[in-house]
């Protein structure tokens, strides 16, 4: 059978942009600095398991000789890790399948974090257009960015982009709030322009206030930036602030839905720590 040429070239084109995915896993381990906690330890572990697994399945992009540290021990090659990033690698995260194992242990007074974890991944076959996102501790300017909060204290965010889009933004402690999309927005979606900087939580009735409950703690707030429409998901609770709360199987299912149909869609995960005055 003889196929018209625009099908040809359609087919051409969907091959061309095709992404692989795979089951990956991996190890690392972490020696953290005497100056970070076990948490903020166990995140830093997480992430660089993360970025170990899709690495070693689809590869790396090394841009720059000095961004990267290759040695060569008894033939066998290992990357240092603390000079990649997640945008150096090939791939990205999609699902987390299980749950991460962790092994915490102490040398020498010096704190030792052992992660192994498992999950989805996809090819990147192509350059995104790179977003960015602060976190503002009480003031809204580049330099009041911080991870580190106490009681009482605001926070407020900022976001750029190079192209026009749409953003949602999630905040997980025990539970994951959704704080924007807004929900009296009537068509649940929030777009942002291009070369604009974007500020957040600034007004009276949608300030976010630090609250410490007697003990330290890590959260962390998901940005979700895409060209295409990002709908919040349907929430079947609302907690005491007009926030849609959604359980965490709830949102990893969505979250997961999202990235499988859209191939445009970029996540950055922001970690911010809560602690004593």
């Amino acid at each position: 059978m003889r196929l018209p040429a625009l099908c040809v070239l359609l087919l051409i084109a969907f091959a061309c942009h095709a992404q692989r995915t795979a089951v990956v896993e991996a190890e690392y381990t972490y020696y953290a600095p005497t100056n970070v906690t076990i948490e903020q330890a166990k995140q830093t572990a997480l992430q660089r398991a993360m970025t170990e697994a899709i690495a070693a399945r689809f590869g790396t992009l090394v841009q720059q000789v000095s961004t990267t540290k290759v040695t060569n021990t008894d033939g066998s090659s290992s990357v240092d890790y603390s000079a990649l990033g997640s945008s150096d690698v090939r791939g990205e995260w999609i699902r987390t399948i299980g749950e991460p194992l962790f092994d915490i242990d102490y040398q020498d007074h010096q704190l030792i974090i052992k992660v192994k974890v498992k999950g989805e991944a996809r090819e990147i076959t192509y350059l995104k257009p790179q977003f960015a996102t602060r976190l503002l501790r009480n003031g809204t300017q580049d330099h009041h960015e911080s991870e580190e909060f106490r009681d009482g204290d605001y926070l407020f965010m900022s976001v750029i982009s190079p192209i026009e889009g749409y953003i949602a933004i999630f905040c997980k402690d025990d539970s994951i709030r959704c704080l924007l999309p807004a929900i009296d927005t009537t068509d649940g979606v929030e777009r942002i322009e291009a070369n604009k900087r974007h500020l957040f939580f600034t007004g009276y009735g949608n300030r976010l206030q630090i609250g410490y409950n007697g003990t330290d703690e890590v959260n962390s707030v998901y940005v979700l930036f895409s060209p295409n429409p990002i709908i919040r998901p349907l929430s079947a609770q609302i907690d005491e602030g007009g926030l849609p709360v959604f359980s965490n199987d709830e949102f990893n299912q969505w979250l997961s839905e999202m990235r499988n149909h859209d191939r445009d869609l970029q996540i950055e995960v922001k970690y911010f720590y809560i602690r004593d005055l």
